[in-house]
């Protein structure tokens, strides 16, 4: 796909979608994200609140939270983010012909398909693929490692208020076995 058929400035409401984006050397295309992206890609830090002009970041709210008026300041051509979404916020987002990104990931799978769909929607779909082999290839050399260690009951809270617990690819990492 041509160069310009690529999105060049990205509204990044979900962390992982800036994580990603960060492994496949993409992240000067985030014009916006949020503070908990920050908090997972803290290069982002020295690049924010100053003159969006200049190629620097805004700091938008969260998927749940945000207004589409913050999110489109930053005259994004994709905004991505993950469940739950405001839905007035992508209602305006998509008017606006904007392209929306709508990540749910609950396997392992799902989450190497965001991967691959990210990284390919930006032109870097051999370094997703890398980035996905080599996440595979440390998952399972984990495995190896503590194959023959007992087994613990686990608990993984996704969100402590109300309770939330984790999505099903977190039960695959504490729990699978071959």
């Amino acid at each position: 796909m041509p160069e310009s058929h690529h999105p060049r400035r990205i509204a990044c409401l979900q962390p992982s979608a800036t994580v990603i984006l960060a492994s496949v050397g993409e992240l000067d295309r985030v014009v916006a994200c949020t503070k908990y992206c920050v908090d997972v890609v803290p290069e982002l830090r020295s690049e924010l609140r100053k003159d969006l002009r200049s190629g620097d970041r805004l700091i938008i709210a969260d998927s749940w939270t945000s207004k589409a008026n913050e999110i489109l300041a930053a005259k994004p051509d994709l905004v991505i983010a993950a469940v739950p979404y405001q839905e007035a916020a992508v209602t305006q987002i998509l008017k606006a012909g904007i392209r929306f990104l709508g990540l749910a990931p609950r396997t392992l799978a799902d989450i190497y398909s965001d991967i691959a769909v990210i990284s390919a929607s930006v032109g870097a779909g051999e370094r997703g693929a890398k980035v996905i082999s080599d996440m595979q290839a440390a998952i399972e050399e984990v495995r190896r490692q503590t194959a023959s260690l007992p087994r613990k009951r686990v608990f993984s809270e996704e969100w402590g208020k109300p309770i939330i617990a984790s999505q099903p690819w977190v039960a695959e990492l504490v729990g699978s076995r071959r």
